[in-house]
């Protein structure tokens, strides 16, 4: 009977292990996508900015 409690005890961690996991996964995303865009967007900027910089030295 011990060992059956224990073995019941070992696969609800192991359930509790993975829920747990899953729901850090769900927190985390938003933030992942947000970091991902704001690098994007440095990108795109970064890009324009260097367009800009040579379309000034043009009008000069």
């Amino acid at each position: 009977m011990k060992d059956a409690m224990m073995m019941l005890g070992g696969v609800i961690a192991v359930i509790a292990a993975v829920v747990a996991a899953i729901y850090i996964i769900i927190l985390i995303l938003p933030f992942l996508l947000a970091i991902a865009s704001i690098v994007f967007i440095y990108w795109l900027v970064s890009t324009s900015l260097t367009g800009g910089f040579s379309w000034r030295r043009r009008i000069k």
